[in-house]
């Protein structure tokens, strides 16, 4: 790992580019061939390396003006191209265990989580799944119904898995100690997170860019709200049992962990009738329970009552989820977590799979489901799947890269944590690491290769042909490429005209979007509180690039109404007219 970090660190100081302090979390970014960036998150593993987590594209179009700017693909390095046989024992019905793959091709270039230009092609395609399933496999019987609808399910949970180490990479990357120029800006941070999260719903990828912040900001909310409301309940839950409770920030990243504790000498002085109430802890009483009382795992000694007291782990459990904490490791029976979610999946897959009753297609069904959701979350059970495998594959991610806890006890975690692994497409933590060095050599191999240029120049020319069209053309084009396996693409000429034409649509786009911005925020006096210079080359920049189009004449009058002070407005029209020496 460390030889890999230092060839990294000595190709980007060749670049001229600055390198952000040492810290848990580092960003570095390198030239691509054709006017683009390759920007990777680092992160540091208990050995003092560090591995790639995560890069992006960012096309520049040789550009200096970051309102061109765009980024683009999405790598998700630890997320390699699955075997043969991974793809075949994920269609095999009742199959519950993840499979090794071989090492990935150092020389192949991965292929990318996420187009961020196209992002309603996975929309369309998971409608376009969702429809040939309802309609060509279900009624071909319980065998094809099963192994397709089983190989699908391991699919979605294999990216949503991927999708969760990726945000989890982000959440990082806010408390690193130094995120310099060459990174991701705010802006490009909530892009890239809004669709990731996005990129799991089956029509996320219709979400229009404006709507992005909204996503982000309510996702960041929402986690905020779930820990807040869990950790208090977990500790008051802990607290009336006479447990102590310790809130985990594993990896140096927030508290969305929670550890509860029994004192041992407690146990041998309390009999097995003591009260003991399991609601929202979901675990057996620790009273009275000989495998505690004869108890040769990990202890520690903690301070308890003010005195030194031997402590034994009981449980883990995320506060990441809504409603409930989830438990994902009990010390005891460690197979606990991981029966309660096979049973859950092997409930869906002979219901759905094989005996082809939905939730959608049968009211009666999606009446009883529901009443049962309602009723077991109302007492303590942990029933949203998605933030279920998110929560895993956190704790998962963490407890791979974590320097804080005992190496005894993140180890013994770390095993507890990996039987939670039910999926064949699925690595340990320790293989996906090493894939995901060998992916990024790749991906830096192919950035200073001529393939790199034609990848963005053939991107461009389509991302422009895309642009010139209205929305519900988009829609289509975007159906008959993925019926046609990615053979039909449209692209504009291969001319300077029009990647002139492609970087005027872009700041158009940037500059657009920030007026607009600033008239949804409704500030008293926006000639105090908006930032004159910014209003002012945005305004010029729009009349020069845009002076007839009606919308933007539209747009750059409203904003002109809500300026009261004369001055102020007099230096907005020079601005739109395009005389650089006025000053807002």
């Amino acid at each position: 790992m460390g030889v890999l970090g230092v060839l990294l660190a000595i190709l980007a100081s060749s670049a001229g580019i600055p390198q952000s302090p040492s810290g848990p979390v580092r960003i570095d970014t390198i030239p691509v061939n054709g006017g683009a960036q390759l920007i990777t998150i680092y992160r540091q593993v208990p050995n003092h390396s560090e591995v790639p987590v995560l890069s992006v594209l960012r096309d520049t179009l040789g550009d200096t003006d970051p309102a061109s700017y765009r980024l683009r693909y999405v790598w998700i390095l630890t997320d390699r191209r699955a075997h043969w046989y991974q793809h075949a024992l994920a269609a095999v019905p009742f199959f519950y265990a993840r499979m090794p793959a071989p090492k990935p091709s150092p020389d192949r270039r991965p292929g990318p989580s996420l187009d961020l230009a196209k992002p309603a092609d996975r929309s369309v395609a998971k409608l376009a799944k969702t429809l040939l399933q309802t309609e060509a496999f279900d009624p071909m019987g319980a065998f094809v119904r099963s192994s397709t609808r089983s190989y699908t399910l391991n699919e979605d949970f294999r990216r949503q898995n991927r999708v969760a180490e990726a945000l989890t990479a982000l959440e990082d990357l806010d408390r690193s100690p130094g995120r310099v120029s060459s990174s991701l800006t705010g802006a490009e941070d909530q892009q890239l997170r809004a669709r990731l999260l996005l990129s799991t719903k089956t029509f996320g990828g219709w979400v229009d860019d404006r709507g992005l912040p909204m996503v982000y900001s309510a996702d960041i909310t929402r986690i905020e709200e779930m820990r807040g409301h869990n950790w208090d309940l977990l500790r008051q839950a802990a607290e009336s049992n006479g447990l102590a409770f310790e809130a985990l920030r594993l990896a140096g990243g927030p508290p969305s962990n929670a550890i509860l504790w029994v004192a041992k000498s407690e146990l041998a002085s309390s009999s097995a009738s003591r009260t003991f109430h399991r609601k929202f802890l979901s675990i057996a009483s620790p009273w009275g329970d000989s495998r505690l009382l004869n108890w040769k795992g990990y202890t520690e000694t903690r301070l308890w009552g003010g005195q030194p007291v031997e402590m034994i782990p009981l449980a883990v459990y995320s506060l990441d989820h809504p409603k409930v904490p989830q438990l994902v490791a009990d010390m005891r029976d460690s197979f606990a977590p991981g029966r309660r979610e096979m049973f859950r999946r092997a409930i869906t897959d002979a219901t759905a799979g094989v005996l082809g009753i939905t939730s959608t297609a049968n009211l009666g069904l999606f009446a009883a489901a529901f009443t049962w959701e309602f009723i077991s979350s109302r007492w303590g059970a942990s029933n949203d799947r998605s933030w279920r495998i998110r929560s895993y594959s956190e704790l998962r991610y963490r407890l791979s890269l974590d320097t804080t806890l005992d190496p005894v006890l993140r180890k013994d975690l770390m095993k507890r944590a990996n039987w939670l692994a039910m999926n064949p497409f699925e690595e340990s933590p320790d293989r996906s690491i090493r894939a995901a060095k060998i992916q990024h050599s790749a991906l830096v191999k192919w950035a200073e290769s001529p393939k790199a240029r034609k990848k963005l120049d053939k991107d461009r020319r389509e991302e422009l042909a895309l642009l010139r069209r209205t929305d519900p053309q988009r829609f289509w084009a975007s159906a008959t490429r993925i019926g046609s396996f990615g053979m039909y693409r449209r692209r504009a000429s291969n001319i300077p005209a029009t990647y002139a034409e492609l970087d005027a649509r872009r700041k158009v786009d940037t500059y657009t979007r920030f007026l607009e911005q600033l008239l949804g925020a409704n500030n008293p006096r926006p000639e105090v509180s908006w930032n004159g210079p910014a209003v002012r080359n945005a305004v010029y920049e729009l009349g020069r690039l845009r002076p007839n189009d009606p919308q933007v004449v539209n747009l750059v009058n409203k904003v002109l109404n809500r300026i009261e002070d004369t001055q102020a407005k007099a230096a907005f029209v020079d601005a739109w007219y395009n005389e650089p020496g006025s000053q807002l």
